[in-house]
């Protein structure tokens, strides 16, 4: 009908071949295959930032599996955070191996010179799905993951948000100790960066930005009203609507961890009771949620509505927020699912209008 179905089209990789360095080494080489398979591009370049070519959570798992098929070794997601480049991830395979994928303040880019950007995680406790904003983000500002705790801290049970809210602002501040605090939150991780704003306030401290990303003011609704699996696939943006359904029709953790990474979605290192413990939190916090009451926030918020999660005929849920928020309220609307917020189509997005309102150093890459 001479209509373009944008949502179908791959997104572009961009190349600059005049900066084009070759590999230098044996593992260099290997290593830059292995980026430009993942990729889907010709070559790479030993010091092209992987995250800056297009690598978000999904084909940042590829690459692992890929790296541990070609060479035999595992990497986390954070040596790739921390060393992005061929060149970079090379030394870095050559040095000591680290065990600090599950720290609660993550960095996906401890570089530059600017206020750092505070992504709190989603229900599931991971903050792997922020690895796209790498992308949008200008390379000056540096850019830390909030995770659970629960994964290294396995007695780990906050009482509220309000007191998980207490607990990460205590963490973030050995990065940052004071403000302006800069802070982004999809789903649940919007209730969290919220109550931590109003905290933060209470505290003394000034919010430089506060962005939601469809995060729903509690329903009331209970973890055992809900399927734990269907909430647990947040962890995962680019899971598929027919992988969730089969993953919840599996009867065992083992079975749904095997699926997972037969499909690439979770690294080697990611155990069993990794997962266990990633479903209990999932449910926690679900219960944590529906008893969490909003305080007013003395500010401006960014909001960003996936719109086909929108309910016909009902408020929206930008809207929503209007009793709690004392400033103003501006809204996205994204052509996404509420669990599609964090995949390359709707963060590019949203990096285009955080940078139209010149909004937490994003650039319309």
């Amino acid at each position: 009908n001479g209509k373009l179905d944008r949502r179908a089209l791959p997104d572009p990789q961009w190349q600059d071949l005049a900066a084009y360095v070759a590999p230098r080494t044996s593992l260099e080489h290997t290593l830059a295959q292995c980026f430009a398979s993942v990729l889907g591009l010709e070559r790479v370049s030993v010091f092209d930032n992987f995250f800056a070519l297009g690598g978000h959570s999904l084909l940042a798992v590829q690459l692992m599996a890929s790296i541990h098929a070609k060479l035999g070794q595992d990497i986390s997601i954070r040596v790739l955070f921390n060393a992005p480049s061929v060149a970079e991830l090379a030394d870095q395979l050559n040095a000591a191996p680290s065990n600090n994928e599950f720290d609660p303040i993550l960095p996906i880019r401890a570089s530059g010179s600017g206020a750092p950007l505070f992504c709190i995680h989603p229900v599931g406790g991971l903050a792997w799905s922020y690895a796209g904003l790498a992308k949008i983000i200008d390379d000056d500002r540096p850019l830390y993951a909030v995770q659970t705790p629960a994964l290294k801290e396995p007695g780990y049970r906050p009482a509220s948000i309000v007191d998980m809210a207490a607990d990460y602002i205590a963490r973030i501040r050995t990065v940052q100790p004071h403000g302006p605090y800069h802070l982004l939150g999809w789903s649940f991780g919007g209730l969290l960066a919220y109550e931590m704003a109003t905290q933060l306030q209470n505290l003394g401290e000034k919010i430089g930005e506060l962005v939601l990303l469809d995060s729903r003011l509690p329903d009331g609704l209970t973890a055992s009203e809900v399927d734990e699996w269907a909430l647990f696939a947040a962890t995962f943006p680019d899971m598929s609507p027919d992988l969730t359904l089969t993953l919840q029709a599996m009867q065992s953790t083992t079975e749904r961890v095997v699926a997972l990474r037969e499909h690439r979605l979770i690294p080697a290192y990611i155990t069993d009771e990794h997962v266990t413990t990633l479903i209990g939190t999932t449910q926690r916090n679900m219960q944590l949620q529906s008893m969490y009451t909003p305080r007013s926030f003395h500010g401006d918020i960014v909001y960003f509505t996936a719109t086909r999660s929108e309910a016909p005929g009902q408020p929206r849920r930008s809207a929503q927020w209007r009793a709690c928020v004392n400033g103003s309220i501006v809204n996205y609307d994204i052509d996404c699912m509420h669990g599609e917020m964090c995949l390359p189509s709707s963060l590019a997005m949203i990096g285009q209008n955080l940078a139209s309102m010149n909004v937490i150093g994003a650039s319309a890459k």
